[in-house]
């Protein structure tokens, strides 16, 4: 673990917008030297200023994580201009609603490159700095979808699966190698980004999260103190626990209940306008800063964190 101080170098990806923008201003107001990286170079910039602003400094480097060599670059870029990487957060994702036969084999290897293979770039890229120093912490933003399946984001939540997966995988490594190095997995539970405004979507009406919402400030907030603490996972939110015990203990019963909830309880009867632009392929020239349109009973702390 680490203690996030003034100057403590940090990589987010994702940064641009949603959660890891919230976590941006966090670590800025903790006085960090961060690495901003995301496709949206509008939404990197505001982030570097509120940074900035709040006492800290940053870089923006725009990339596309699903590109390995170029989470590389981005990563020496950051610890030229910062020093050796102390924290390295894997946020970046992409999605679309849509039931699995209405998506083409190429949209589904692309989220599955941006969300999964993003965060496995960009943990080796953290990993071939911080093995040799012996030091760091790799956070995996996850989610209750890592252990509960809805439907309408089948490979969002395969990569989410998939992340767990390679991670326990990882720690195991990093164990048997008596490596000081030490990652964590931040399961976060349905919260009111900008993602609602802006992935795609194939059900022509209005998207929004299923359950209990929470604010990107508290997500910020988990991934923050997972890095601050000894701790395997971070579970965020009482609903991220019981979807968890959920699949252990009534996985079918589930099934059958997402079947309808999961799936009308995630539309709204508000209809998708035409002209509507989505992230999917590349950034929409906006910045959206970090919450979405539900902030309405939206909650700002998570009592069980």
């Amino acid at each position: 673990m680490i203690s996030v101080d003034p100057g403590t170098v940090v990589v987010v990806t994702g940064a641009s917008a949603g959660v890891g923008r919230a976590t941006a201003r966090l670590l800025g107001a903790r006085r960090a030297h961060v690495g901003l990286l995301a496709r949206g170079k509008r939404g990197l910039e505001a982030a570097r200023r509120e940074i900035e602003t709040l006492g800290g400094k940053a870089i923006v480097i725009p990339v596309d994580v699903s590109d390995a060599k170029a989470v590389e670059s981005a990563a020496a870029k950051v610890e030229r201009a910062f020093g050796p990487i102390d924290l390295w957060i894997n946020n970046a994702m992409v999605s679309m609603y849509s039931p699995f036969l209405k998506m083409t084999a190429k949209e589904f290897g692309h989220i599955v490159d941006v969300t999964f293979l993003g965060a496995v770039h960009g943990t080796r890229a953290a990993l071939r700095r911080m093995i040799r120093r012996n030091r760091g912490v790799i956070i995996q933003v996850g989610s209750a979808l890592a252990y509960r399946s809805i439907p309408l984001q089948s490979a969002y939540c395969a990569s989410k699966h998939a992340i767990r997966g390679f991670t326990e995988s990882l720690r195991t490594e990093l164990i048997h190698e008596q490596s000081a190095v030490r990652v964590c997995l931040v399961n976060l539970p349905a919260v009111n980004t900008t993602q609602f405004l802006w992935t795609r979507n194939r059900m022509g009406r209005v998207c929004r999260p299923v359950g209990t919402i929470f604010q990107p400030e508290a997500a910020a907030e988990a991934i923050v103190f997972a890095a601050e603490h000894d701790r395997r996972e971070v579970m965020v939110g009482l609903s991220t626990l019981k979807a968890t015990w959920g699949e252990k203990v009534i996985p079918g019963l589930l099934d059958h209940k997402l079947a309808k909830d999961g799936w009308d309880g995630a539309l709204l009867p508000q209809r998708t306008g035409s002209r509507r632009r989505d992230n999917f392929w590349k950034p929409v020239n906006r910045d959206l800063g970090a919450r979405g349109q539900f902030s309405r009973g939206a909650r700002t702390m998570a009592v069980y964190l």
